[in-house]
């Protein structure tokens, strides 16, 4: 029996199963006709069924456990070793979107916060692997018990608001691990805890990020982020 590496995150797409490995800062592709069988032999992994396809023969993936064995995606089922304070990804997400902000110049009372967030994201960014980022952030999340007021996503739009209206003044382009990261800071400031979800598609592939209060996208389209199916979830 194996188990995913500590450092190791999947999912499923229509036609493969994706791996993040968060030490290497990779993603890794596999067919699903090629994995299936091996799925079973996978601690705790459940492959959704793929009507798509017949069912494939036992043989079908040979030496695939030791190629990610040696790549270091899969090893051997511990359990008396549990896994990294990162939550799994949601089976299903009900989001609404996001009130769609106008970033402006015009500063306000929080701009000096909005910044500080910013310039602590870029740090971050650049001194430190994407591996460090996450198991720090979660790590503070941990922490920190989530209590979702009654106007919790009206304050969480009103933040996100504010964030874009000093956004900018900062001179960095726009990206989705850069602002989630520095937004999640900000929102951290003001007591606000959303989930850091990381999002893959398929044909061509794509990597995305996002931030997300409790079912309201924060800092993206609905119809962007819907096309992307969850592989991590801080």
């Amino acid at each position: 029996m194996y188990e995913l590496a500590p450092y190791v995150f999947a999912c499923t797409t229509g036609r493969h199963c994706m791996f993040l490995d968060l030490r290497r800062d990779q993603y890794v592709s596999i067919p699903r006709t090629r994995f299936a069988e091996l799925g079973t032999e996978i601690y705790g992994w459940q492959l959704p069924p793929d009507h798509s396809h017949p069912r494939i023969p036992e043989m079908a993936a040979p030496g695939l456990a030791e190629e990610l064995l040696a790549a270091g995606i899969l090893r051997v089922h511990q359990t008396e070793l549990p896994r990294p304070r990162i939550s799994p990804p949601p089976a299903e997400r009900d989001s609404r979107a996001y009130t769609e902000f106008h970033a402006t110049f015009r500063p306000h009372p929080d701009h000096a916060r909005v910044l500080s967030a910013l310039v602590w994201a870029d740090y971050v960014l650049r001194n430190h692997t994407l591996f460090q980022v996450v198991e720090r952030i979660a790590t503070l999340r941990s922490r920190r018990r989530q209590i979702f007021p009654t106007n919790s996503a009206e304050l969480a739009e009103q933040a996100v608001h504010l964030f874009y209206r000093a956004r900018p003044w900062y001179p960095r382009n726009y990206l989705c691990l850069f602002d989630s990261l520095a937004l999640l800071r900000y929102l951290c400031s003001r007591q606000l805890y959303a989930n850091w979800i990381f999002g893959v598609r398929e044909d061509p592939f794509a990597a995305h990020c996002w931030l997300q209060y409790d079912t309201l996208i924060l800092n993206d389209y609905l119809d962007r982020a819907r096309v992307y199916t969850p592989i991590m979830v801080v």
